[in-house]
């Protein structure tokens, strides 16, 4: 399961799409656009994310493109023609899905893999650990499906995160727990041992990280990325240490921090005086300060009454 795809399509043309969805994304911008590679005998075709979410029945938040064009050649088009034209002919565009790969049946189960041997894509770009993880909490159908050949090709290169810069691991992080199964993913990456190369104490906090994670899933609460991490930290160390890995905003760290220092496993009876304390010894910034009550809210009340 884990060796090479011996063969790609013989001919990668699958799927004609044909649908609604598939001919909103023909703007006049863009049907404009593919207008102007015709006419120079150059293919242009969308690619990436933008085909996933249109099989997913998702209309695309953006589009990528790829060409038999060079850089040069697309300059020269662009400077040659006039690109404020307009054409309204969006509906003639053939929609033919190019799969190389065999990427649309695995899509169609719902599955994430590598493109070949998973060690080799890993070692390409170790990030690609927790671009897997993302992806799998947007296409994956169920929280646990992960094929075991992948997961232990994970965890064997996890600590190839060491050299990737902070910025592009909280990148990818972030959205993870802003997707789904944000609970049974973290659970999954810190069983492959992430913890100590991403900021993460080695004995993080998981019970109140998983009551959190119920709760939040129960009531439909919408937490920020950043609270997922907070709750499993014990000290303003700890999220300082975490900062310092990741280069964490000002607006995440102080919220961590905040979370940290006005966390009660036993809180006031009279909470509203409690809040008000908060805003009148808060020294930062008081916009900040109650949009941060706010998501300490979301987390202890729910928490007192679980």
């Amino acid at each position: 399961m884990g060796d090479e795809i011996p063969l790609s399509r013989p001919d990668p043309v699958i799927k004609k799409l044909d649908n609604p969805l598939f001919h909103s994304i023909f703007t006049p911008e863009l049907n404009t656009l593919a207008q102007i590679f015709k006419k120079h005998n150059h293919e242009l075709k969308i690619a990436g994310g933008a085909v996933r979410d249109i099989l997913m029945d998702i209309k695309p938040m953006d589009l990528d493109f790829a060409t038999d064009a060079t850089p040069q050649e697309m300059k020269n088009m662009f400077e040659e023609e006039n690109i404020r034209m307009i054409n309204n002919n969006g509906e003639k565009h053939e929609g033919r899905l190019y799969d190389y790969f065999f990427g649309y049946d695995d899509l169609m189960k719902r599955k994430v893999i590598f493109v070949g041997n998973p060690v080799h894509r890993i070692k390409e770009d170790y990030l690609r650990i927790l671009r897997y993880f993302r992806f799998f909490g947007k296409i994956s159908d169920q929280p646990d499906a992960h094929d075991e050949y992948i997961i232990t090709a994970i965890k064997e290169n996890i600590h190839g995160l060491e050299i990737i810069s902070g910025e592009r691991i909280w990148s990818e992080w972030s959205k993870i727990l802003s997707g789904n199964y944000v609970k049974e993913i973290t659970f999954k990456i810190l069983e492959c041992g992430i913890a100590r190369f991403v900021g993460l104490p080695i004995n993080p906090n998981i019970e109140k990280f998983e009551v959190i994670c119920n709760i939040s899933k129960k009531n439909n609460i919408s937490l920020q990325p950043i609270t997922f991490l907070a709750v499993m930290l014990r000290n303003e160390n700890e999220v300082f240490k975490l900062h310092r890995r990741l280069k964490l905003s000002a607006y995440d760290r102080d919220l961590a921090l905040f979370l940290i220092s006005f966390w009660e496993d036993e809180p006031s009876i009279d909470l509203l005086k409690f809040y008000k304390g908060i805003l009148i010894h808060w020294k930062g910034n008081v916009v900040n300060a109650k949009e941060y009550i706010c998501e300490l809210l979301k987390c202890k009340q729910y928490f007192v009454y679980l």
